[in-house]
């Protein structure tokens, strides 16, 4: 766990520097009501944690724009570049941070499970640099998981630096997770929903009122500082008709389904990693993985953000682009095809990423393969002249998918909205969730 891992940084310094601030923060809780002081917190937390967000986004994008901006065509570097990511991610952590800092979400929630809220300052920056490492390479995954460690590290160490009591400690470790989300996402109620749908914390009207606050601001300063702008805007070209319903309510158990066998592929490809014991031989196999199925599906470089923009805009030849298959987009099921040898690897690409020794997170795979399921749903049944919206049934599905996967349905539901500033379409969305987090349920037990 966190609190056990030697480091060069052993938060000595820190200590020392933050005596004035210790001092500073006694008055102002003697004359503050309890509320107002973790508002207070709140807000520093979110501006402080969302800033973060938005660096952390900057340098992925600009390690990928530096390393593929001048491919052009299926190229041997797809075969190599996730694996150096890989090799490059582990070792900065094994001999510069010391300590193994995967699968940041699920560390966080053993955290506050253990009750241990005391994070060590060189998680502040360390899952972001690994992460940028990772992804920036060409990891299948997302930024979610190594922000929201960061965010928590933020709020942890506000509750060192303030003298906080373990309760007032465990929230702030809660209010920095949810910014994360909230940040990364730019999707303030995606963020709230996080904390409650995925780390599952105890709640209270203080917390509540906190964690609003938090995701709130971290949210809008990733949206200042990124310009005003969505991460995917959607565009739609067609206004939502309710005669589309039965098709949406089909997609839901699509995408149940789907999720069924996503969630079943991570869970393999996940044991037969851990079941290495050679570590090096791990990192090796999941490099050569990653590198084989990237080279063969480039779509699936990096986290993937630009592909569902590209989808969702109806902007679908961008997919077979830099592929082996770009020769042969004419063929009318190439397409399909395409799409379904995606869907079958997108994840074990993400396990082979986030376990394999790289540092990502989960969420960002899941909306990812949910908006090239709604779109392989969309285009098969249109094969069948079934006239569907390519770009509804897109987005709807990466609500559905993502929610039979996390087991999240209302943070699936807020995330995809907010993320493409889209609430038109809402509805299609939220039975997309329902009904695909329902078949998931039905099919895996709920301790899975």
């Amino acid at each position: 766990m966190l609190r056990n891992s030697p480091h060069i940084f052993s938060g000595k310094a820190l200590a020392h520097g933050a005596g004035a601030l210790s001092r500073m923060a006694a008055v102002m809780r003697e004359r503050m009501s309890p509320g107002i002081f973790v508002l207070m917190l709140a807000v520093f937390i979110g501006l402080v944690t969302g800033t973060m967000a938005v660096v952390l986004k900057w340098l992925v994008n600009y390690i990928v724009a530096k390393l593929t901006g001048g491919l052009h065509g299926a190229s041997w570097l797809y075969l190599l570049l996730p694996g150096a990511g890989i090799f490059l991610s582990v070792l900065f952590q094994r001999y510069v941070v010391r300590h193994r800092i995967e699968h940041g979400t699920e560390e966080i929630k053993a955290d506050i499970a253990d009750k241990n809220y005391w994070l060590r300052p060189y998680f502040l920056y360390a899952p972001m640099l690994a992460s940028a490492l990772t992804l920036g390479f060409g990891g299948s995954a997302g930024s979610e998981g190594p922000i929201a460690g960061t965010g928590a590290a933020v709020g942890s160490n506000v509750g060192r630096i303030f003298r906080l009591p373990p309760e007032m400690a465990m929230m702030m470790v809660a209010l920095g997770a949810g910014a994360g989300i909230a940040g990364i996402f730019k999707s303030p109620v995606g963020g709230v929903l996080f904390t409650i749908e995925i780390l599952r914390v105890q709640l209270s009207t203080m917390l509540v009122v906190g964690l609003f606050a938090s995701c709130i601001v971290a949210a809008m300063t990733a949206y200042l500082w990124s310009g005003c702008t969505p991460d995917v805007a959607f565009i739609p070209t067609e206004s939502f008709e309710p005669s589309i319903i039965p098709a949406i309510l089909l997609l839901g158990v699509f995408c149940g389904l789907y999720g069924t066998y996503y969630r079943y592929t991570v869970q393999r490809t996940r044991r037969m990693l851990e079941a290495m014991r050679n570590h090096w031989w791990r990192n090796l196999t999941a490099a050569i993985g990653l590198g084989v199925i990237v080279f063969l599906f480039p779509v699936l470089y990096g986290e993937g953000y630009g592909i569902i923009g590209s989808v969702i805009n109806e902007r679908a030849p961008d997919l077979l682009r830099n592929s082996l298959f770009s020769s042969a987009q004419a063929h009318v099921w190439m397409m399909p095809v395409f799409l379904a040898g995606v869907l079958l690897l997108k994840g074990i690409a993400a396990t082979l990423t986030n376990s394999g020794g790289g540092v990502a997170g989960d969420f960002a795979p899941t909306l990812f393969a949910g908006c090239i399921a709604g779109f392989f749903f969309a285009t098969l049944a249109n094969h069948f002249s079934a006239g569907l919206d390519q770009q509804v049934f897109a987005l709807a599905g990466m609500a559905g998918t993502m929610s039979a996967i996390m087991r999240a349905p209302l943070m699936a539901v807020f995330i995809t909205a907010e993320m493409t500033w889209n609430y038109e379409f809402f509805l299609p969305l939220a039975l997309a969730s329902g009904v695909a987090y329902l078949i998931s349920r039905l099919i895996i037990k709920p301790s899975e």
